[in-house]
């Protein structure tokens, strides 16, 4: 039977009701007690809270096979990326426990892939997620950059209508009809030969479509919100298919996560053009290079019909 908990945290209970388990309701931090206290420290809270006022709640967890407690930290407005403040605490040798999840629910001045702006709106989706891992660079390599949109794949096609496929567009985003509504972020601590924690930082556009950067976006920006879908319901489904995806890591089980990546990819058969990495418009380079995607292999590089040696970086975009 399992015994675990999962204790919640934030600074404003009411934009935060929504995540609780029905009848389960908020504490003042200072008043919150029981018989299974959270082992998150102070430095930690601090980090993300800053010295705002915090309510706690705890609840048995509904996640399968769960071994340990889990942590759901929810900050209703973030001044910057919680991806960013939990490298900084790794490196600052702050401790986080297996499976900590931090929520905000809006911010401003974010920065995405290769320091790309970003803007977190109230009724979507960004957390990070920080998980143990303690294996061997070499058993996960390639396939942990998967995790966060195999996750989110998996979280949207369940939580919207069958019709409604998800496709993933590489590296790592996750289009619906053609418009992105989904992007993630892959960060790894190594020590040695050993990846000892990863982060996973997942942004899904629930409600609405963000405003993108001029001359950085790809393709336009789509939401959810023509499927109703709920954030709360969303947001716990996405966290159980990013615990499940990292299981699966654990256990040896690489190639499942990588079959869903193949599963959903939506460039495979595609004419596509590969372009420079760049901070920002894309109209001051040329392609690297132009084909049709014949695969996408373990470790993430791309076979095209065009070029002898697979492709492992770069930005796509489609052509057909």
């Amino acid at each position: 039977m399992n015994d675990s908990i999962i204790h919640f945290y934030t600074d404003q209970p009411a934009s935060s009701q929504s995540f609780l388990p029905v009848g389960q309701k908020w504490i003042a931090l200072p008043k919150l007690s029981g018989e299974r206290e959270s082992v998150i420290s102070p430095e930690l809270l601090r980090l993300f809270f800053g010295d705002r006022p915090l309510w706690g709640s705890q609840a048995p967890t509904t996640m399968r096979h769960a071994k340990s407690d889990r942590h759901l930290l929810i900050v209703d407005y973030a001044e910057t990326s919680q991806f960013a403040l939990m490298t900084d605490g790794l490196k600052q040798g702050i401790k986080m426990p297996d499976g900590l999840v931090c929520l905000a629910l809006q911010g401003d001045r974010h920065r995405g892939q290769r320091q790309r702006a970003w803007m977190a709106l109230r009724g979507n989706l960004h957390l990070t997620a920080h998980y143990r891992m303690d294996c061997p660079v070499r058993s996960v390599e390639g396939v942990i950059s998967m995790v966060p949109a195999v996750a989110a794949a998996l979280a949207i096609d369940a939580v919207t209508p069958p019709a409604a496929r998800p496709a993933i567009k590489w590296v790592n985003d996750v289009l619906m009809d053609g418009q992105k509504v989904s992007g993630g972020l892959t960060g790894t601590h190594v020590q040695g030969d050993t990846i000892e924690s990863a982060l996973f930082g997942i942004g899904v556009n629930v409600a609405a479509a963000p405003d993108l950067e001029a001359g950085t976006a790809l393709l336009p920006a789509g939401s959810l919100a023509p499927y109703g879908v709920d954030l709360a319901y969303t947001t716990h489904t996405l966290i159980r298919q990013i615990t499940c995806q990292v299981q699966r890591l654990l256990t040896g089980n690489t190639q499942n996560v990588y079959q869903e990546y193949r599963r959903y990819a939506g460039f495979i058969g595609r004419i596509v053009q590969i372009w420079p990495e760049t901070e920002g418009s894309m109209m001051a380079t040329q392609p690297s290079c132009e084909g049709r995607v014949l695969d996408v292999l373990p470790d993430l590089s791309l076979r095209l019909d065009s070029c002898s040696d697979p492709v492992r970086s770069g930005r796509m975009t489609f052509v057909d």
